[in-house]
């Protein structure tokens, strides 16, 4: 008879094996996977305050509209008060007295790996820098929301589904797609008219772009 179970080759279960291995050796440091919005308010306050500050504009900003209770994906930090790619040194050093490991983004600019209370952030720095780029009119016009205990500011929902748009990747895409059936759904409220304004930031080559992405999606702007 026909089966759908699959057998496991030797790749596969040493793969599986070191996944194990690396889980629960974060146990055993006392690290847990997956944090909520409170650690997360924690990790951005102590970044700020050693002078690291700027505006969140990742899948963050959408967990945070959804009102997603447990994170795990890397934090993208807009970073206002020094350069990530200049000011890489001084970040680090900075970061690194808070006991906290920095690694690299595909920028080459600083990644933060804190530790609050037992749980693993992630978070990205970024300023604009070769084709990474966020308008200034949506930096200025950033909320300001309350993360956890803290206070930090964050870009709309609106200006978040503009940047996924222009960036075009088939995981961006993916994203749009969701957020297309949410908002068919319901579950999602967006106003259509802001993001065609926010798609104006752009020039014409990007703003076309933009526009037929969301319109693939279903997203009418």
């Amino acid at each position: 008879m026909y089966s759908h179970h699959r057998v496991l080759g030797f790749g596969h279960l040493v793969l599986i094996s070191v996944a194990l291995i690396n889980f629960l050796e974060l146990l055993y440091v006392g690290v847990v996977m997956g944090y909520g919005f409170r650690e997360l308010g924690r990790a951005l306050q102590m970044l700020k305050d050693v002078g690291v500050e700027g505006v969140i504009i990742g899948d963050t900003v959408l967990n945070y509209f959804l009102g997603v209770k447990e994170l795990s994906g890397d934090v993208d930090l807009f970073v206002t008060s020094l350069s990530p790619f200049s000011d890489a040194d001084l970040i680090s050093a900075r970061v690194e007295r808070l006991g906290w490991d920095v690694g690299m983004t595909e920028l080459g600019t600083p990644s933060v790996i804190a530790l609050v209370e037992g749980k693993e952030i992630v978070i990205e720095l970024y300023e604009n820098l070769f084709d990474f780029y966020v308008p200034k009119q949506m930096v200025d016009g950033a909320l300001t929301v309350k993360i956890g205990d803290f206070r930090s500011r964050m870009i709309t929902l609106e200006n978040y589904i503009v940047l996924k748009a222009r960036a075009g990747r088939e995981r961006d895409i993916n994203d749009l797609q969701v957020i297309s059936s949410l908002m068919n759904e319901g579950k999602l409220r967006i106003n259509v008219r802001s993001i065609r304004k926010c798609s104006e930031f752009f020039d014409e080559d990007d703003w076309k772009s933009i526009v037929s992405r969301l319109r693939f999606v279903g997203i009418k702007v």
